[in-house]
């Protein structure tokens, strides 16, 4: 869960710093504008992990996870 919020925070910020109206930052990312509208929203239940790093691919936003052996 907090993966997911972590990076639906990223990606709105990263689609807010277009300063472009919804419906055209939508289909810049091949999202529906009710979609976006919902990511924009942080309705997180709506999305899934994998979800999300489609659309923070297809908005343009590299990621990289790191796993790791606990302390």
């Amino acid at each position: 869960m907090t993966l997911r919020c972590e990076l639906m925070i990223a990606i709105e910020k990263w689609v807010k710093s277009w300063n472009l109206p919804q419906a055209d930052a939508a289909k810049r990312i091949g999202l529906t504008e009710p979609r976006l509208s919902d990511l924009m929203g942080r309705k997180i239940g709506k999305f899934s992990l994998e979800a999300l790093v489609n659309i923070a691919t297809a908005s343009g936003l590299a990621l990289h996870i790191e796993i790791s052996e606990s302390a």
